[in-house]
């Protein structure tokens, strides 16, 4: 399960995908009641301390997202109860959905390998990135292996989508 499809392309189509988050709720990226920009990010999982960084980013920032008209799209591979878990107390802002099966991961290009723990989960995990998807379901920007939420990748995402956040509350404030 190494191979990977190619990461598709600025200015390529974003393949569609259908998930469940981790309740067992569908969601489609193409939503066919949904014509809005949208960031699709990928997680490696709420094991993660960097992912555990850009969700609580997510949440104190998805007000202005939302105003501004952008979806937002989370992906990962976790296990259900896992994620679960983590967001027992608070649920996610955005749709988390999981993959443990690889079918988007793959079709992305989003899987690397890796020893990172846990090792329950397998050596095969996925790549922290993030894309710009427009209102005609083009990849506009995209960043792969990326701290996206402190190294102004998500101000770039957003501004390829004609959007810009007022000011993005980060973990000081």
């Amino acid at each position: 399960m190494t191979q990977t499809s190619k990461v598709p392309e600025v200015g390529e189509a974003a393949p569609d995908f259908t998930l469940a988050d981790y309740s067992g709720k569908s969601y489609s990226l193409h939503d066919a009641d949904r014509a809005e920009p949208t960031l699709l990010i990928f997680f490696r999982g709420t094991f993660c301390p960097d992912c555990r960084r850009q969700i609580a980013f997510l949440r104190r920032n998805y007000d202005q997202l939302e105003h501004q008209g952008v979806r937002v799209v989370a992906v990962a591979r976790e296990h259900p109860e896992a994620a679960r878990g983590y967001f027992r107390l608070e649920p996610p802002p955005v749709p988390f959905l999981l993959d443990m099966e690889y079918k988007v991961l793959n079709t992305y290009g989003m899987i690397y390998e890796n020893d990172y723990k846990p090792q329950e989960l397998g050596r095969l995990m996925a790549r922290p990135s993030l894309f710009a998807i427009d209102r005609d379901r083009m990849i506009r920007w995209r960043v792969i292996d990326s701290q996206w939420d402190n190294d102004g990748s998500l101000e770039k995402a957003l501004a390829s989508l004609g959007i810009k956040l007022d000011k993005p509350q980060t973990e000081a404030e």
